[in-house]
Order: C-alpha cells, then sequence, then structure tokens
C-alpha cells in the first residue's frame, strides 16, 4: 500500500517547516516593498525633520550611539529607547508608559522624537560646534551621571566611528 505524502497533517516536523516557510515567505514579501533603512538614517531623519542641524544631529546620534552601547543594550530592545531616558514628569513625551524604570516607546523614530522634545525643554542652543560644547550642555542640564570625561569621550568614540571623525 502506498502513502499518501501528507504537508498539513504529518509529523511534528513537517508542520513547523511548513510554518516556517510560511513565514520566511512573509518576511521576504515585507522587505520588497520596505525600504530598509538603518539605525543611523531612521535616528538622523527624525533630527532633520525636527530641525536640528547636521552638526548638533550627529553629536544626538553619537550619544544614542554611546547611550546603547551601539544599539545592543537590553534597554534599546525592550523600550526602543535610544538615550537611556526615564520617564518625564513635567514635559510632552512619545513615551507610551515607563518600563523597567525608564521610557517606553513605540518606536526608536519616537525615542529621537522624545530626545528632540527634551533638547528643546532644556534650552540647549542648537548652534553648538564641537562635541566639547554638546556635552557639557548635556552635563549643565545634568542629563548624565557618568563622569564628564567618561561620557565625553564615548561621545567622541561613536561620532568617529559614524562620521569619521569630521567634527566641524
Amino acid at each position: 500500500m502506498k502513502r499518501k505524502p501528507r504537508l498539513l497533517t504529518g509529523s511534528h516536523g513537517s508542520r513547523s517547516l511548513l510554518v516556517l516557510l510560511a513565514f520566511c515567505t512573509i518576511i521576504l514579501v515585507i522587505s520588497k516593498y520596505l525600504k530598509r533603512m538603518t539605525i543611523k538614517e531612521r535616528l538622523m531623519q527624525v533630527f532633520e525633520n525636527y530641525g536640528l542641524n547636521p552638526i548638533t544631529a550627529s553629536f544626538a546620534f553619537a550619544q544614542a550611539a554611546h547611550e546603547t552601547g551601539n544599539f545592543t543594550s537590553p534597554l534599546f530592545f525592550s523600550n526602543n529607547n535610544c538615550f537611556g531616558m526615564r520617564m518625564p514628569k513635567i514635559r510632552r513625551t512619545t513615551a507610551d508608559r515607563e518600563q523597567f524604570n525608564y521610557a517606553h516607546h513605540k518606536t526608536i523614530e519616537e525615542s529621537a522624537q522624545d530626545f528632540c522634545l527634551w533638547y528643546t525643554f532644556s534650552n540647549l542652543p542648537d548652534g553648538l560646534q564641537t562635541i566639547d560644547q554638546y556635552v557639557n550642555g548635556l552635563h549643565s542640564k545634568n542629563y548624565f551621571e557618568a563622569p564628564l570625561t567618561e561620557y565625553l569621550n564615548g561621545v567622541k568614540h561613536f561620532y568617529n566611528l559614524y562620521f569619521n571623525g569630521k567634527e566641524s
């Protein structure tokens, strides 16, 4: 007696393979329709749309890379939080809730928008021309708890990594 192959009702492994193939097909179709942008492109676009000048935007991106360990931290993945920001109590925010004592955002773009809201709320000037000026401005607003030199070196490292050290 000959057996017919049974794709949908075969062994557990066959069903798993079928589900995996369907999932891969869906991902392939979606990726064709969506432009894949890097994290850098996504955040820089938000900064540009917000009106940050390109120099300040590049410093803010380097800051996000430093804050997230080059976009690998658990907080980045769990909360879409690019800047290690807490849930604000006074100013407007794009965060949808607090999770693990930090602001949670639906997307990394919303995290970048939230940083822009903080930047405006804090009255930091948009014309800071060096990383030292930028990080000292953040420090003057008590943005970070790390020692100033450590934070400055971290932001400089990622600026050099992503922008080839071309500080204006």
